[in-house]
């Protein structure tokens, strides 16, 4: 058993706080680092550090012995802050490019390394375990390789062949997306993400909030129990109020058809007697109709109140608790805002592909699918060529060129409320939807298009 879960052991067995508070000084840098990096900001950094140390605390005495605790914490952090993005609506990756500085004199591959920061963690959740425990021991734990080694129960060589095979998969992770880095560049933004320090005194405090959290798990799971009985009983009484309202509706209509079809009866003129005049024929002429209209009345009204009871029941049933599945990628219901998100995301993939592109040609942004790298295809299958382009533009553009636009959708997409759509990325990696009443965006595209002929310095930059 290594040091962590002999920690881990003694909290879980003898309720030793100060072996708790020892863990999670040791991994609050990796958790609160991870969980910021993925939101972007520092109060949900410290909500998904809590979170993941208050499950830590409820499931000591059931990790496996196995368990790399270090791996483990990551890979909660990553999961905790993505579902809260989610839960939150907020699918739109942060436009961090923007805060590279174009003026800087840091080497190129800093550069590139700062424009992989919002990406880090996402790709460490690709890896498969074993890879992912070697990389986070190696540039967050800071593990030298014979401490891995000793950690997955391999030898020194077998642990640097690990990480060397791990970094290797991550540049391919990155160069399925379109963004062409050297193993040395991600080392580089993985050494980068490992100074993202947790704000001091939070261990102190996520310690408190996860230990007494174990604590008192019992009482909220009797909660939750009582909470789902309380739905179950409100739904059961709205259940029973709907129909004894649809029994009192349809009794009223029905005396009102019995009424109906006694007058009619009692309406009808005798052949002997029958007046011909036009009061006793417009009543025998009426009275189906009225008929007619209270039974279609009668259906509408049961069809209605089977779609409410449907529609609460629905409504009614109680949500999972705790649970440890990801929901899906989240898109808006609609085909259509689906259609949208598929469409930011691709465009904000092939704006970060741009950047870094930059970095290693004297800030000078490419021009071609081709100088890109990238032959790829859309999430849909089609080819990137036939949905999307590079704007034309009357010079070539540099990263300085920030208000500038590189990328647009080929054709724009016709809503169901009639306007037209269509997707743009600006030179500093945002991504803009634009509406229209017609197809035409000129006035927005001429906006984004360069008037100026810039010529680099000596340099290479504008």
């Amino acid at each position: 058993m290594n040091d962590d879960l002999t920690l881990l052991h003694r909290y879980a067995k003898d309720g030793d706080e100060a072996a708790f508070a020892d863990l999670v000084q040791r991994h609050v840098n990796l958790v609160w680092g991870a969980a910021q990096r993925i939101t972007g900001d520092a109060d949900q950094a410290r909500d998904i550090a809590q979170i993941v140390f208050c499950d830590l605390a409820r499931k000591a005495k059931t990790l496996p012995a196995a368990t790399v605790l270090a791996g483990w914490l990551h890979r909660s952090a990553s999961l905790a802050a993505l579902k809260l993005l989610r839960t939150n609506i907020r699918r739109q990756e942060r436009e961090t490019l923007a805060m590279l500085d174009p003026t800087s004199d840091s080497e190129p591959t800093h550069r590139a390394a700062q424009a992989l920061m919002p990406y880090v963690d996402e790709a460490l959740a690709s890896l498969p375990e074993g890879d992912r425990n070697a990389v986070v021991l190696r540039f967050f734990g800071g593990q030298n390789f014979a401490q891995i080694g000793a950690t997955l129960g391999a030898t020194d060589d077998a642990a640097q062949k690990r990480v060397s095979r791990a970094v290797e998969k991550l540049r391919a992770h990155f160069q399925h997306r379109g963004i062409n880095v050297s193993q040395g560049v991600i080392a580089a933004g993985l050494g980068i993400a490992s100074t993202h320090a947790a704000p001091p005194g939070a261990a102190l405090f996520l310690t408190a909030t996860a230990v007494g959290s174990a604590a008192s798990a019992p009482l909220i799971t009797a909660l939750v129990a009582m909470k789902t009985k309380l739905i179950l009983i409100a739904a059961i009484a709205a259940t029973a109020t709907l129909a004894l309202w649809e029994h009192h509706q349809i009794a009223s209509l029905q005396q009102a058809n019995a009424r109906l079809i006694q007058s009619q009866s009692s309406s009808d003129p005798d052949p002997s007697t029958a007046s011909t005049t036009g009061s006793t024929t417009q009543t025998a002429t009426d009275a189906p109709l009225e008929l007619a209209r209270l039974r279609a009345e009668v259906r509408e009204l049961r069809a209605t109140v089977k779609k409410q009871s449907a529609a609460l029941a629905i409504q009614t049933q109680p949500h999972p608790v705790n649970s440890s599945v990801l929901p899906p990628e989240e898109f808006p219901d609609t085909p259509e805002e689906a259609v949208s998100g598929r469409v930011i995301n691709t465009l904000k993939n092939l704006g970060l592909a741009a950047r870094v592109y930059a970095t290693t040609h004297a800030g000078k942004l490419p021009a071609t699918f081709e100088e890109l790298g990238r032959d790829g295809q859309h999430s849909d299958g089609s080819s990137l060529e036939d949905k999307f382009e590079f704007l034309p533009q009357p010079r070539p553009l540099f990263d300085t060129d920030v208000d500038l636009i590189i990328f647009r959708e080929k054709t724009p997409r016709l809503r169901a409320n009639g306007t037209y759509e269509r997707t743009y990325t600006h030179v500093d990696g945002a991504v803009q939807r634009r509406s229209s009443p017609t197809p035409d965006f000129s006035e927005y595209e001429k906006a984004g298009t360069a008037t100026d002929a810039v010529v680099p310095n000596a340099a290479g930059r504008p």
